[in-house]
């Protein structure tokens, strides 16, 4: 039975089972196909989500290699969700930028272009942390480097104020004698 007639009668049963309710008008049929509303654009999209989340980096790797760069929407979407996958700065920036460039698409339905922000939002955040976290290794890095050339001078200090004390010592007791 087609998606369309599913749809007709479920709605029918619910009239006549729903007294006093109003029913509304089916999508619009175009080609023999049922137009998608904008609530089942984004659940389309929530469960792409979903089933690309459940994927280990490897398998995205795998799927990303099989396709072709995207065009339409959904597909550009896929590849975000897939490159958002990786584990890999890289992977983040062609994931951010997929988001960005399906944000400007004007065919979006609000719901799909409220999606495609959080998605590209979290991927810039991803990229931000990341550099963040590499500075401060560096930073960290230059510090212990800092620590290790300040305590050979503080031992070079110690050795030197040794050495003196020494020799007062022996200017001291010669001076007695």
């Amino acid at each position: 039975m087609s998606r369309a007639l599913t749809r007709l009668l479920l709605m029918a049963a619910m009239a006549t089972m729903l007294p006093g309710c109003v029913m509304t008008e089916p999508a619009p049929i175009v080609d023999s196909e049922v137009v998608e509303s904008p609530a089942e654009a984004v659940q389309r999209w929530l469960l792409r989500h979903g089933e690309v989340a459940a994927i280990t980096p490897d398998e995205a790797v795998k799927k990303l290699v099989e396709i072709e760069r995207p065009t339409d929407e959904d597909a550009l979407f896929y590849y975000g969700l897939l490159n958002q996958q990786l584990q890999s700065y890289g992977a983040w920036v062609l994931a951010r930028d997929a988001f960005s460039e399906l944000e400007k698409r004007q065919q979006l339905f609000p719901g799909q272009r409220q999606l495609t922000l959080i998605m590209r939002e979290y991927n810039q955040n991803r990229i931000n942390s990341y550099l963040r976290v590499r500075d401060l290794i560096r930073e960290s890095a230059q510090l212990q480097q800092e620590l290790r050339s300040t305590e050979e001078q503080r031992l070079l200090l110690e050795q030197k104020i040794q050495a003196l004390t020494e020799l007062e010592a022996d200017i001291s007791t010669r001076r007695e004698e």
